[in-house]
C-alpha cells in the first residue's frame, strides 16, 4: 500500500500487551522515586502535549510510557506551533525520527549526529558534520564548549567546524556584497 517498512531489532516487544507482565512492578518502582520540579519542558510521547509535574509525579504514567502507542506526530506538531522555525537534532542513529519528523511537517530541517548502521563514517566525523549543519542553519554553536565537552570523541573537533563556519560566513559575505552591489 505504499507504507514504508523496516523490522526492528529490538530486545522487547515496546508499546504492546507483551509488555504488560512488566506495568504493574514498573509502577510500583515508580511510586519510589521522588521527582522534581521539570527543569527543561519537553514533548511527551504519551500524551503529545507538553509534559507536567502532575504527569512525572503519577507512578502510572510511566506505565503508559511503556504499553501506550507513542504520540509522535502529535508531539512534533506540539513542537512546530511553539517553534514553527527550529531546526530538530535526531541524535540517535541514522534518521529513523527525522524522517517521521518530515511526514508531518513537510520541509522540517532535521539534522543528523550519528550515522545509520550501514553508513560509513565515524562518530567523530558524524558529530562534526552535524555541528556544522546546524550552524549553516542559523543555530548559534559555542565552539569552546562543544570542544571542552566533545573534544575527545571528535578528531580535530576545530577543523571541520571551522571549515562550515568559514564557508557560511564567506556566504553570508557575498549574499552582503550583492545587496550593497558590490564586486566579490
Amino acid at each position: 500500500d505504499g507504507i514504508a517498512y523496516r523490522r526492528l531489532q529490538t530486545s522487547h516487544a515496546f508499546h504492546c500487551g507483551l509488555m504488560d507482565g512488566v506495568l504493574g512492578p514498573l509502577t510500583e518502582a515508580a511510586r519510589k522515586v521522588r521527582v522534581g520540579k521539570i527543569g527543561l519542558p519537553y514533548v511527551s510521547n504519551v500524551s503529545g502535549a507538553w509534559i507536567t509535574d502532575t504527569d512525572l509525579s503519577d507512578p502510572g504514567y510511566w506505565s503508559r510510557q511503556v504499553r501506550s502507542p507513542v504520540q509522535f506526530a502529535a508531539g512534533i506538531q506540539v513542537l512546530r506551533d511553539r517553534y514553527p522555525d527550529a531546526v530538530l537534532l535526531e541524535v540517535g542513529p541514522g534518521q529513523v525520527l527525522g524522517q517521521l519528523a518530515r511526514g508531518v511537517v513537510a520541509g522540517q530541517l532535521v539534522v543528523r549526529t550519528q550515522a545509520g548502521p550501514t553508513e560509513p563514517g565515524d562518530a567523530g566525523e558524524w558529530f562534526a558534520r552535524g555541528l556544522g549543519a546546524l550552524w549553516c542553519a542559523g543555530v548559534a554553536i559555542d565552539c569552546a564548549v562543544v570542544v571542552h565537552h566533545f573534544g575527545d570523541a571528535i578528531d580535530e573537533p576545530d577543523h571541520e567546524l571551522r571549515h562550515v563556519i568559514a564557508g557560511r560566513r564567506l556566504a553570508s559575505e557575498d549574499e552582503a556584497a550583492r545587496r550593497d552591489g558590490e564586486p566579490r
